[in-house]
């Protein structure tokens, strides 16, 4: 427990300080889709989105690799949003991310999965952060945000509202199996 505090302590100090450690890899300005900023993202790199609407392949359904990277709009939620158009979801953690990575300041809407349409966290443990997640649908349980796998992250200053689950509940936050910490 007194690992994952001084990592989350870390990571928050990282997000509000920049990322002394990495370079900036700019989107639209180095790459045009936030994929692959990330695919090109090594560890301790931060991925700055700037603002405007990130919609289609490569800016939807949005996978951090296991990378501990910083993924982190220019201006916040109100001028950066993912739209997943209906077709997928926002973002998926699926390959054991830690407290090091961080994502920060996007609006997800319009998202859909069957489970988590707008953030999926399968046994991973990001910190999500000053998030906006709006307008999302799963079908089964997460319109919103799903835990599931053990996973463990950490959910703070988020917005999550106005998202629905057809059949499983929690069109919020579905919750299985996993211990997310949510301020």
């Amino acid at each position: 427990m007194k690992i994952r505090i001084m990592m989350t302590v870390f990571s928050i100090f990282l997000l509000w300080h920049g990322n002394a450690f990495g370079k900036t890899l700019h989107v639209p300005g180095d790459y045009s889709l936030i994929q692959a900023a990330i695919a090109s993202a090594s560890n301790g790199d931060t991925v700055l989105v700037d603002d405007g609407t990130y919609k289609g392949p490569g800016n939807s359904n949005l996978d951090l690799m296991g990378k501990a990277i910083l993924l982190k709009s220019e201006n916040g939620p109100e001028k950066c949003i993912i739209d997943s158009q209906g077709s997928s979801r926002g973002i998926y953690f699926r390959n054991n991310e830690g407290t090091n990575t961080v994502v920060s300041g996007f609006t997800i809407i319009n998202g859909y999965a069957p489970l988590g349409g707008g953030i999926y966290c399968l046994g991973a443990s990001p910190i999500i952060s000053n998030c906006r997640i709006v307008g999302n649908k799963a079908d089964f349980g997460g319109g919103g945000i799903a835990c599931a796998g053990a996973s463990s992250p950490t959910i703070t200053g988020c917005e999550i509202s106005e998202n629905r689950s057809d059949f499983g509940g929690g069109g919020g936050i579905f919750i299985h199996e996993s211990t997310p910490a949510i301020t």
